[in-house]
């Protein structure tokens, strides 16, 4: 008789107080894309950053190319949200004189890097395949984006490589 009212009243403690002894959510950032990722948090805080949020805007500078642009050349550039992960972007370089194809790219902590793809690019005259790729590093204040456009073709059986010098400031 003692142990079923013991047990009576621990089951009564225990529907008053609860004997869940399921720990506490750690809140924080639960994506990995994130900068401030938090391998611990098991519950979202809603307080992810992300690395292409400080590349996002618009920008002006000079471009240098060997051939495609072979004197300093003004021009703009605006980096947008890309469509698919939290990190990517869209890279739009505009008023040069040879027109540039709107090129995909990553952002991580202080570098963008242009993914490899293949457009078509007037180069020496006429319109070919172009491998364009490269990478951008910001400033220590975060304005200033230097960086290099890598373009490849083949001319007449020659691999031809015109790497583009860029300075841009948002």
């Amino acid at each position: 008789m003692k142990h079923i009212l013991l047990l009576f009243f621990m089951g009564l403690l225990c529907s008053i107080t609860s004997c869940d002894n399921t720990p506490d959510p750690i809140l924080g950032c639960t994506d990995a894309e994130a900068e401030n990722y938090n391998p611990n948090a098991t519950e979202s805080d809603n307080s992810c950053t992300y690395a292409r949020e400080q590349f996002l805007g618009d920008y002006s500078g000079t471009i240098t190319c060997g051939f495609i642009i072979p004197d300093p050349s003004a021009f703009s550039m605006s980096i947008s949200e890309g469509l698919t992960g939290n990190n990517d972007v869209i890279v739009e370089i505009k008023d040069t004189p040879t027109p540039f194809p709107i090129v995909n790219g990553m952002a991580t902590s202080d570098s963008l890097i242009i993914t490899e793809e293949t457009y078509q690019l007037e180069v020496l005259g006429d319109f070919r395949d172009v491998d364009i790729s490269g990478n951008a590093i910001f400033s220590s204040d975060m304005t200033t984006l230097e960086g290099i456009l890598k373009l490849q073709t083949v001319v007449s059986g020659t691999e031809l490589t015109d790497n583009c010098v860029f300075t841009a400031t948002k």
